[in-house]
């Protein structure tokens, strides 16, 4: 007995069929951490530039708001001195920027833009309209004169880790921008 524990011939491979699949294992472990992390900074970033895209598309309705209430006090024969002004919030009330923000064909339009942003620039091409969650106006403890935007994301978290780990099935991202008016 004591001759067969000294002799090492053969070790090598009985070493070798313990130790692959452990090292095999943690390989598949770290790739598919990078995986997952270079998933969320590509989600995160969609989301910051997808969020800045709803609030882009709601200056545009505030800008035909503006031109329209522009046109409506101005293009008269004696107009008063505001109209002299290259602000747009000059032409719009607080109280008009927050119906606006509040009224349901403003909030499809932002999350329309949100969404075509998202899919359009999303590097995996993986994101559904289910997916991407908008909150808009998104109400949190800020200024009476600032519009908030509030994009989530959602997406599946790729590779092995998902069989092996459950808690780790999703990547989930948030990101928020505003719009400051006076």
């Amino acid at each position: 007995m004591k001759k067969f524990m000294l002799e090492e011939a053969g070790m090598v491979l009985v070493f070798s069929a313990l130790v692959l699949p452990v090292l095999l294992l943690v390989a598949i472990f770290v790739l598919d951490s990078g995986q997952l992390y270079v998933r969320q900074g590509q989600l995160q970033h969609v989301a910051r530039q997808a969020a800045n895209s709803g609030i882009l598309a709601f200056a545009e309705i505030l800008q035909t708001r503006a031109a329209a209430n522009y046109a409506s006090l101005c293009e008269v024969e004696f107009p008063p001195g505001v109209c002299s002004s290259t602000n747009r919030f000059d032409f719009l009330s607080e109280a008009e920027v927050q119906l606006l923000a509040q009224s349901l064909s403003t909030q499809v339009a932002v999350t329309q833009a949100v969404q075509a942003y998202s899919k359009l620039y999303d590097p995996a091409e993986r994101l559904a309209d289910d997916q991407i969650i908008v909150e808009f106006p998104f109400e949190s403890e800020s200024l009476a004169t600032e519009v908030k935007i509030r994009v989530e994301m959602n997406d599946q978290a790729p590779g092995f880790l998902v069989k092996i780990l459950p808690q780790v099935r999703t990547v989930q991202v948030q990101a928020q921008s505003f719009m400051a008016f006076n």
